[in-house]
């Protein structure tokens, strides 16, 4: 099991790092056009976050029950079987988010070489070093790479909202008000919400990743729906708040028709300097994007190969601290144990021999003598095993540690009426 270390502000910088990325910034334009009027964009983003609202309260409950390395490969492997299982968690840890990875990276590249004045060929690489100074940050332990989240989460959220509060401040109101010529009306509203919210839904995308996460997260069974809830909820307040600070800044026809509505308000607001501000705002967004992606993708890869089905390399990190946690129970319950060849065969295929051995034992003797009177056996006397294991020893101690006699007293009446003699002498006596 992983060292649980990660908390609720973790947890949160994860989830909002993550989901807020740089569809807020074109995305708006894209719903205005499609439904016409700037109160039904409200109603879109709202119901969006509604939507989203909704699955975090299962990614909650499955995260909760299944607190363990690997989000939905862990569900699907749960609900379907390890085939199905070991299909999304390849399609994930191997396809989905280190093609996503790799695009954050290009984007990355991209605003990095456009704040120093680089030409666009050098931009490629400079993604590819952002992206491997991230691993390699992310490789040297989970505080460094929380770290990095952390910090890139905070300072996105304090840029968006330095956002909106300046947009309030310089802006009059020219969005509110108007419709678009064309705009849809009567049962055609609804098939543009539809069209319209398949953007809204795309940029809430991205909180169930820290599923992913669970089994690092303390106190898992009160901190993870905290995570999912309340990170839901600071996306949907920021992903309002940014709407409404783009419709008081913006004329609601110019919002409609522009490709980068974030760009066009930081034009207005800061003039000459737009440009430069929406380049450092947007870089904020995407490197807490990529960090998280990078984040939490060795997560669903080391769950496939503590499972068997992955690259077994990807659990070295938990091999020290298994071998302590064995030694530990060995030490613990074993002592005992060695004693006795039955209890080591218990305890070396777990609580299910043990389980089957006393059985065995019991119906052997109960079958031959009947049920035996009942005399008070000492705790302290036994080893301490737990569950079926301790039904095992049980057994085998009530029939002079015979296991053989006992399995075969199940099958045999022969064996079965001499363990049970002598456990009925055992009890009379």
């Amino acid at each position: 099991m992983l060292r649980q270390s990660l908390r609720l502000f973790d947890g949160l910088a994860m989830v909002v790092g993550i989901m807020i990325g740089s569809g807020i910034f074109r995305t708006p334009g894209l719903v205005a056009r499609q439904l016409g009027r700037p109160w039904l964009t409200f109603v879109a983003w709202l119901l969006g976050g509604v939507l989203a609202f909704a699955g975090a309260l299962c990614f909650a409950e499955l995260a909760t029950r299944h607190p363990k390395a690997g989000g939905k490969y862990v569900y699907a492997r749960e609900a379907f079987g390890r085939r199905i299982g070991f299909v999304v968690g390849w399609c994930e840890g191997f396809a989905m988010y280190p093609a996503a990875i790799a695009a954050l990276g290009v984007v990355t590249g991209e605003f990095i070489g456009r704040l120093a004045g680089w030409p666009h060929g050098v931009s490629k690489w400079i993604g590819v070093a952002a992206v491997a100074l991230l691993v390699a940050i992310n490789m040297t332990g989970v505080t460094s790479g929380r770290w990095v989240q952390n910090v890139a989460t905070s300072a996105k959220v304090l840029a968006l909202s330095a956002v909106v509060v300046m947009a309030f401040a310089a802006g009059h109101g020219e969005g509110w008000h108007g419709t678009l010529a064309g705009a849809p009306t009567g049962l055609a509203l609804f098939g543009a919400l539809a069209i319209a919210f398949q953007s809204v839904i795309w940029s809430y995308y991205g909180y169930g990743d820290a599923a992913k996460i669970a089994e690092e997260v303390v106190d898992p069974g009160r901190t993870l729906p905290r995570v999912f809830l309340f990170g839901i909820a600071i996306a949907t307040g920021l992903y309002l708040l940014l709407n409404a600070a783009f419709l008081h800044v913006l004329p609601f026809n110019r919002l409609a028709t522009s490709v980068l509505v974030a760009g066009d308000v930081a034009a207005t607001i800061f003039g000459p300097h737009g440009n430069l501000a929406i380049t450092v705002l947007a870089l904020l967004v995407v490197l807490a994007s990529l960090n998280g992606n990078i984040f939490v993708t060795p997560r669903v890869i080391f769950g496939l190969a503590r499972e068997g089905t992955g690259p077994a390399r990807a659990r070295r990190g938990e091999r020290g601290r298994d071998a302590v946690r064995g030694d530990v129970v060995g030490g613990r319950g074993g002592g005992d144990a060695r004693r006795d060849g039955h209890v080591r065969a218990a305890v070396g295929d777990g609580d299910r021999a043990g389980a089957d051995s006393g059985q065995c034992g019991v119906r052997g003797a109960v079958s031959a003598a009947g049920p035996p009177a009942r005399r008070p056996v000492s705790r302290a006397a036994l080893p301490r095993r737990t569950g079926g294991a301790h039904s095992g020893v049980l057994g085998a101690a009530r029939g002079n540690g015979d296991d053989a006699a006992g399995t075969r007293g199940d099958r045999a009446g022969g064996a079965g009426r001499g363990v049970g003699a002598e456990l009925a002498r055992d009890s009379s006596g």
